[in-house]
């Protein structure tokens, strides 16, 4: 890399492609690159590998921005992302409907869960319990687009970059 792509990297970093660890990774600028020494970066992934290096100004600002970019669940699995399916409430339905038929049965628990977690958010509002917290390997963004709640399973990590390990290469120029 020569001082020319540093410079265009630093203007505009979608004409480079970043690798880490042999894995083509998204760069998310959340701290500015022309800002000097004080951001930091950090790599995330999954159980499979790095997906993401962030420039940011701390960890939690860079575990943020990264939640912010996933893509949200759908609001049909809202009541798995708050235990529902695990609720004691739940494990009586299922002793008392379990004579239903595959396809009755499917549609009466999509039913009966979306039930209950209406049923605790509205005992939340009225002060008659907490309001529902969110399962290990949901995070809530807080940007809140979509459902506002992103599945990063149970295997999402962020660490600080090795630098050292980032490769950057300039993208073939289309004709």
């Amino acid at each position: 890399m020569n001082l020319a792509d540093i410079l265009d990297f630093i203007d505009d970093p979608s004409k480079f492609t970043l690798t880490v660890d042999g894995h083509e990774v998204k760069f998310q600028d959340e701290y500015g690159l022309s800002c000097g020494s004080n951001g930091e970066f950090f790599v995330a992934g999954h159980e499979f590998g790095a997906s993401v290096l962030i420039h940011a100004d701390s960890f939690e600002s860079a575990w943020e921005a990264w939640i912010d970019e996933c893509e949200t669940i759908p609001e049909s699995e809202l009541p798995e992302a708050y235990g529902v399916p695990d609720s004691d409430e739940m494990h009586m339905w299922r002793k008392s409907n379990g004579h239903l038929r595959n396809e009755e049965w499917s549609k009466a628990y999509d039913a009966e869960c979306a039930r209950i977690l209406r049923a605790w958010g509205d005992a939340a509002d009225a002060g008659e319990r907490e309001y529902p917290e969110l399962i290990e390997g949901y995070e809530m963004q807080s940007n809140c687009s979509g459902t506002g709640i992103v599945d990063v399973g149970h295997y999402a990590w962020m660490n600080e970059a090795d630098l050292s390990k980032v490769e950057v290469t300039r993208k073939e120029k289309s004709e």
